[in-house]
């Protein structure tokens, strides 16, 4: 093997750099949500170090993410509640003949994050736990799925919220 070749080669246990690593959480082409870098790392692979999570647990904070369309929402414990509807008051404006305008909101309480349904026609949720239909009920939120307001889920696939919640 040439010189050059050997220099232009990287080593087997040696990590590809990229210089434009996205944002986490997204949605990949498949609309699978990545939570974390899924690369194959060398240094997993070793099993005897130990981690202490004592002093991590403490830095560590609860957010939830919203999705719909083009807009993002990020909820912290000390967030005020985020209002989701037809209203021109509301954080997440939902365009759709099934949807009040004072729909749904989340917010921070009791340690967790909660959706409270307040509408007419109810909020339907999927996630791992399967779906659920709430009318003018509250249900934490754990995990990713998505949420529809007004109409099942398999009736309006593009027009729905997706919320993750690490």
């Amino acid at each position: 093997m040439s010189p050059q070749v050997r220099i232009e080669r990287r080593s087997l246990d040696e990590r590809r750099i990229h210089h434009l690593s996205p944002a986490f959480p997204f949605f990949d082409s498949e609309q699978t949500l990545v939570r974390e870098d899924r690369r194959r790392i060398p240094d997993r692979r070793i099993n005897n170090i130990e981690v202490d999570n004592s002093a991590a647990s403490d830095t560590i904070t609860s957010r939830l993410f919203l999705w719909y369309k083009d807009d993002v929402c990020e909820l912290l414990p000390d967030s005020p509640t985020v209002t989701v509807g037809r209203s021109s008051s509301c954080e997440l404006k939902f365009y759709n003949r099934y949807t009040s305008r004072l729909h749904a909101k989340f917010q921070y309480e009791n340690g967790e994050f909660t959706v409270t349904d307040q509408s007419t026609n109810g909020t339907y949720i999927k996630n791992d736990e399967g779906e659920m239909f709430l009318m003018g009920e509250k249900m934490p939120l754990h995990g990713s799925g998505i949420i529809s307001l007004g109409s099942p889920i398999e009736h309006v696939e593009k027009d729905v919220i997706h919320y993750f919640c690490p």
